[in-house]
């Protein structure tokens, strides 16, 4: 697994175990698809006509991983973008009591539903174990590669530099992605 890891495809594979939010690794991804992929083709010897169509079945079966990560990332990445607006909001309120950006991420970690909750539990670890507030938030939107969480990060690294009412700021940015879900409905 480490090996691999050092290859760049791999990498991918491993960021969409990480987005997919699975405990496989990536050793054990591409073993078990290379096992589907000689079983499929093994088991449809006996029923294809040709070795041609056994090694397609046995090439869409060793897919059937990747199909699964694949749906796996899709409802989660959905289920976050719905929850994203109703955790904005949460964040607005927390900054308008006086809070602090990063208590007001550790109240979405605590407070929050899943998988917005995880996310936002990752950014606060990765600040607390000393990553600039920058790095945490791009790292957010690169595990979680959402236009509305680019908004997000965009205006809250915004803000910090150049200061201002994040929580008005925030609440605009709740508007924008309800609006958004509005007119895709």
């Amino acid at each position: 697994n480490d090996l691999m890891l050092q290859i760049g495809g791999f990498r991918k594979l491993q960021k969409l175990l990480t987005q997919a939010e699975s405990s496989w690794t990536v050793g054990k991804l591409v073993s078990l698809s290379a096992i589907l992929l000689v079983a499929g083709t093994w088991v449809a010897t006996f029923r294809a006509p040709s070795w041609v169509l056994a090694a397609i079945a046995g090439i869409g079966l060793a897919f059937l991983p990747f199909v699964f990560l694949y749906a796996k990332r899709w409802r989660r990445l959905r289920k976050f973008e719905e929850l994203l607006p109703d955790t904005i909001d949460l964040m607005a309120r927390a900054l308008r009591a006086g809070h602090t950006i990063t208590s007001s991420i550790e109240m979405v970690a605590a407070e929050g539903s899943e998988p917005v909750a995880t996310e936002f539990r990752r950014v606060f670890e990765e600040q607390n174990f000393g990553l600039p507030l920058r790095e945490a938030m791009l790292n957010l939107a690169d595990r979680v590669p959402l236009p509305d969480v680019s908004f997000l990060v965009t205006a809250i690294l915004v803000q910090k530099e150049t200061g201002g009412n994040l929580a008005e700021v925030l609440d605009k940015t709740a508007v924008v992605i309800r609006e958004r879900f509005r007119l895709r409905a």
